[in-house]
């Protein structure tokens, strides 16, 4: 399965609530950093001035990899399957 498409921001904040328990989140210039369990991972920030922006399914599902959570994920967000 490719990995296009794409997913919104708040629809994977309320994921990363249930997935990641006491996970938060950073927003610099560019990027969104994930902070979870002493880990840190970078996302885009997605288009410029948007409230709720768009983040490749790709780069989901590679977070939840790099967390170790890819099979829940799955499970859970219909979008990585």
């Amino acid at each position: 399965m490719t990995s296009t498409g794409q997913i919104r921001w708040k629809s994977s904040k309320r994921h990363l609530d249930t997935l990641l328990p006491g996970w938060r989140e950073q927003e610099t210039t560019h990027k969104r950093l994930v902070f979870f369990a002493d880990e840190v991972f970078p996302l885009p920030k997605g288009a410029h001035g948007r409230a709720d922006p768009e983040i490749q399914r790709g780069q989901v599902r590679r977070m939840s990899r790099f967390f170790g959570k890819l099979d829940e994920a799955k499970k859970q967000v219909p979008r990585l399957r």
